[in-house]
């Protein structure tokens, strides 16, 4: 077979005739696979670390789990890579098809403004590295993060391969991966055993999960938990089915709960109540559902307060940095959100200090550092591009997801049931990212859920 497919190839004379032969489901099957190793990444970092990591000491531990999420952001790249690739040829095939078909060039690019717009965030973004201080890091980004350019391409290649899903049955396979695999993390936050911990390599409550931070743990167990919801939500009228999946969202929730990061906590509530009112203005078949699986997040909610308290300190102490940032109190304000408005505010000095490029890719450090502060990122995605990339590059990116919403909200009765899912599942994610920052580990699943989304907008079929 190879022999043939080497064969036909030799034998075409134009880039016309290669891309005929290049069918969609190929493209679509190649996609699906990535895309399926993606999910299964966190999972494939414990495993790596559990099997080959050192455990002579906890500082040897840590180096070791940071060597493993090396391999981890190496195949992240290498997946957005291949997706940047089937991109390419997809898009190709797209033009050519249009162009035979002899439509208007103009419904073409308002077809595809989305994508337009992420592409000129991301020449944007290129032309920020060029011109930053320190280019090295800027393409490859630092140690811990390796969030450069590089990166950046990998996230664009990611939204790619999921764009290029067609089938529902992928798709949904898809949402139905994120929370089974992200069981086995939970279970090792939830479960106080130490064979469980050392097998999965929770060595403290610091570095409890294979993401090294709590928070990071959180912005993942978000995203699965508002995976789960969905799931429950879009399941047959099957008792398995709709026990399985609501076991799955309290294991989780009760893991998010225990995990102590409040921002994935609220973002998950924000998510529930807007899958809840777009169910309503959209799909009102769904709206019962939903507010079962919020009941069962709110009883999940209580019983951790009763048995530690913890969340009620939490709230508490979020009320009183509130008050403490509108009294200008500045001597509690260093400490409001977890020391996040002092990286905030200077954030903002940085987009006004350099407005139009920033200071480049992962290039923050060095600035926070000037100004005494220990983080090298503001905890605040859309202010991280801003400060980052220049204030056009922010605009590039909030465009990109108004147009989303409007299309979405275009669509009207006709959204599905899936639609609604994948909005509200993208929303809780957005809502995290405005306390925390972009990872290489936890944005694919932003990229993943955007582009599912965005290629659901069209009533009918769309030809890649």
């Amino acid at each position: 077979m190879l022999r043939e497919v080497v064969s036909d190839i030799r034998r075409m004379k134009t880039v016309s005739e290669l891309l005929d032969y290049i069918p969609h489901k190929a493209l679509e099957k190649a996609s699906y696979a990535l895309l399926c190793v993606l999910c299964a990444l966190p999972l494939f970092s414990i495993l790596n670390c559990a099997i080959f990591g050192e455990r002579t000491n906890d500082s040897d531990l840590v180096f070791a789990t940071m060597t493993y999420q090396y391999d981890w952001a190496c195949l992240v790249e290498i997946i957005g890579l291949l997706g940047i690739i089937a991109g390419i040829v997809a898009l190709s095939k797209s033009v050519l098809e249009n162009r035979r078909s002899g439509n208007n060039v103009q419904d073409f690019l308002r077809a595809h403004s989305v994508q337009l717009l992420l592409a000129a965030l991301l020449l944007w973004s290129t032309i920020s590295c060029a011109l930053s201080d320190n280019m090295e890091k800027s393409i490859l980004g630092d140690g811990y993060r390796q969030e450069g350019l590089m990166m950046y391409f990998s996230y664009y290649g990611i939204f790619s391969l999921s764009y290029l899903l067609g089938s529902e049955k992928y798709r949904k396979n898809i949402i139905s991966l994120i929370p089974l695999l992200a069981l086995p993390i939970a279970a090792g936050i939830n479960f106080e055993n130490e064979w469980l911990r050392t097998i999965l390599n929770y060595q403290n409550a610091e570095h409890a999960n294979p993401f090294m931070n709590i928070n990071h743990a959180g912005y993942y167990l978000c995203v699965a938990i508002m995976c789960s919801a969905a799931c429950f939500v879009m399941a047959q009228k099957k008792c398995k089915a709709l026990l399985l999946w609501s076991t799955a969202f309290a294991f989780l929730s009760a893991a998010l709960l225990i995990n102590s990061s409040l921002g994935p906590y609220l973002a998950v509530i924000a998510g529930l109540a807007i899958m809840l009112i777009i169910g309503l203005l959209l799909r009102k078949n769904i709206w019962k559902r939903v507010v079962i699986i919020g009941i069962l997040f709110a009883v999940v909610t209580g019983v951790y307060i009763f048995s530690t308290n913890r969340l009620s300190k939490d709230t508490e102490r979020l009320k009183g940095d509130i008050t403490a940032i509108a009294e200008n109190d500045e001597a509690k304000e260093v400490h409001a959100g977890s020391g996040r408005w002092p990286l905030w505010t200077a954030a903002v000095e940085f987009a006004r200090e350099k407005p139009v490029f920033g200071f480049g890719p992962d290039n923050l450090g060095e600035q926070y550092a000037a100004r005494n502060l220990k983080m090298d990122r503001p905890h605040c995605v859309p202010l991280q591009i801003a400060a980052s990339l220049g204030i056009p590059a922010l605009i590039f990116y909030l465009l990109a997801l108004t147009v989303y919403i409007v299309l979405l909200f275009k669509k009207g009765r006709r959204a599905t049931v899936f639609d609604v899912m994948l909005f509200s599942i993208g929303s809780a994610y957005f809502v995290s990212s405005l306390v925390g920052n972009s990872m290489f580990y936890t944005t694919p699943y932003f990229c993943l859920i955007w582009g599912m989304a965005l290629r659901l907008k069209s009533a009918e079929p769309v030809k890649i």
